[in-house]
């Protein structure tokens, strides 16, 4: 196994071979999944010594090979988690209806879409055809309160 450069490297194959997502580990140390991706990145230096232990100790990996690459990754008697079980796709025609007229009946039973009411320039107001004479008319006045 070729060892990945720099505590970064090392704490991304970790994560990926033991499978644990950033969220996942973030909330286990009670961080944000920012500093853990800053972490896996290399955007942000390594952390201390007491936080690389419990780290390695949340992913099971030892703790001198994620802080200098010393060694074998896994603490003995430590294996990787099995790959995840992925569930099977449907086929189309495991998804087709059983009977083929079950979208004509849930058609007829659907009524129409209403018509919604015209909002913006459209409305009943900018189509009203107004005069000259209209437009000269004196608003009326506001009643005092």
């Amino acid at each position: 196994m070729i060892l990945p450069e720099g505590f970064a490297g090392r704490f991304s194959t970790a994560m990926r071979e033991m499978r644990v997502t950033r969220g996942r580990l973030a909330d286990k140390l009670k961080l944000t999944r920012g500093a853990v991706g800053h972490w896996a990145s290399g955007r942000r230096t390594p952390p201390d010594p007491t936080t690389i232990e419990t780290i390695a100790q949340e992913l099971g990996v030892r703790p001198a090979w994620l802080a200098f690459g010393d060694g074998e990754m896994l603490e003995e008697g430590k294996t990787r988690p099995p790959p995840p079980v992925r569930k099977r796709r449907k086929s189309a025609q495991e998804m087709a209806p059983s009977k083929p007229d079950v979208h004509a009946r849930v058609a007829a039973k659907k009524p129409a879409p209403k018509k919604r009411a015209r909002r913006g320039p459209g409305t009943v107001k900018s189509r009203m055809k107004l005069t000259p004479a209209d437009m000269k008319k004196p608003r009326p006045a506001k009643a005092a309160a």
